[in-house]
């Protein structure tokens, strides 16, 4: 089992030309998963690796400091340092409320940008989680359930993040735990039904194994095929627009390509902000809003799980479809230069020796209405 999985691992940071000297961070848990990713690194000789442990503040006091005093004795057997990020308490919560998403998409949310932070502190090349191929089966049904269009699954990369674990399933590295005298920590919450993964995993699963005992079999099989007709990507640009980080996809780019292109380069802007998208996080129904607003005369615009998407051409060099994260552009707004005056209601400019209003001339120039309070008067083109 040690040869085997330790095996797997290193192929695949071969393939992805990561060196034993390359700084990486595990995002780290102490599950069996990423427990089982650290030993198998230190048994193939990578020594500049550092864990980082986000506590989410989301279960019981006796359970975490449980968890974290192991997680500690695990990385000093190991000899590794952990790093162990605090999220208030409250915060993500809060947050799924504000941002009208789940507290599951919100705690992956306030996660990776910790992992993120960290990574860019400390120059790692990579960060690698412990997803295996169960994560995959369990994702891939969500997404299908959610009408997600075309296939989707957990991709092994997509930079900063690299996934060893990926065709390994969670049996593996329990027992590579296990064979290696390692005791891992394990969450309650993933024995419980109250969020959707675990009501795939720990109810719909199981009877989709009863009916088809090698459905994961097939889900792999089914992946490779997917993975030799990778549709070519559309170019997504990360840029800021009025000091708000955003990402921009060329209109003329997004209708020249096939239905799967567009496709994937939505999901892959829109990840950008929700990390946790993987193609089922919109549906449908989301794809076709954006394409029509792609298609519109006039500005438009949405609002998908947090994120601002609108397309504009206004300090452009070309008509573009811009994403943005609410959260963002509401901050601007509450951060504005008080010094200096904005495009607001009963504001007036002068264009061509003509007095208007400022918000509608903005609005004639197509300036999506998100954005038209964040634009000083003298920027005003």
């Amino acid at each position: 089992m040690n040869y085997r999985f330790e095996k797997t691992v290193s192929d695949f940071l071969k393939q992805h030309n990561v060196s034993k000297e390359d700084s990486l961070i595990v995002a780290f848990s102490g599950g069996a998963d990423s427990l089982s990713l650290m030993i198998a690194l230190k048994r193939l000789n990578y020594t500049n690796v550092k864990g980082v442990y986000v506590n989410h503040n989301l279960r019981s006091k006796d359970e975490i400091k449980s968890e974290i005093e192991l997680n500690k004795a695990n990385a000093d057997k190991l000899g590794f340092d952990l790093i162990i990020k605090e999220i208030p308490e409250g915060v993500i919560k809060n947050g799924a409320r504000g941002n009208e998403i789940g507290i599951e998409g919100e705690a992956r949310n306030i996660r990776l940008s910790l992992l993120e932070a960290e990574a860019q502190k400390i120059n790692a090349k990579y960060i690698l989680t412990g997803h295996n191929s169960d994560d995959r089966n369990e994702w891939e049904i969500i997404s299908f359930f959610r009408g997600a269009v075309g296939f989707s699954t957990i991709p092994e990369y997509r930079h900063p993040y690299l996934r060893p674990l990926i065709t390994l399933s969670h049996k593996d590295a329990i027992t590579y735990c296990k064979s290696n005298k390692f005791k891992y920590s394990e969450d309650i919450t993933n024995y419980e039904d109250e969020h959707l993964r675990c009501k795939v995993r720990n109810i719909l699963i199981p009877e989709i194994e009863k009916v088809f005992p090698s459905f994961s079999k097939a889900f792999e099989n089914r992946r490779s095929i997917y993975k030799t007709q990778d549709a070519s990507e559309i170019n997504i640009v990360s840029s800021t627009y009025y000091g708000i980080k955003c990402v921009e996809i060329g209109v003329d780019d997004l209708n020249s390509s096939s239905i799967p292109e567009r496709t994937n380069a939505i999901h892959n802007a829109l990840s950008h902000f929700n990390k946790g998208t993987n193609g089922g996080r919109i549906s449908l129904r989301d794809v076709k809003a954006i394409l029509d607003i792609a298609g519109l005369s006039e500005s438009k615009t949405l609002l998908i799980s947090g994120v601002y998407v609108f397309k504009t051409s206004y300090l452009r060099d070309k008509v573009a479809l811009i994403f943005m994260k609410q959260v963002d552009v509401n901050n601007a707004i509450l951060n504005r230069d008080s010094a200096r005056k904005y495009a607001e209601e009963g504001v007036k400019i002068k264009v061509n020796g003509v007095t208007k209003s400022a918000l509608k001339h903005l609005k004639d120039k197509k300036v999506p209405r998100v954005i038209r309070p964040l634009i000083p008067l003298d920027e005003i083109k």
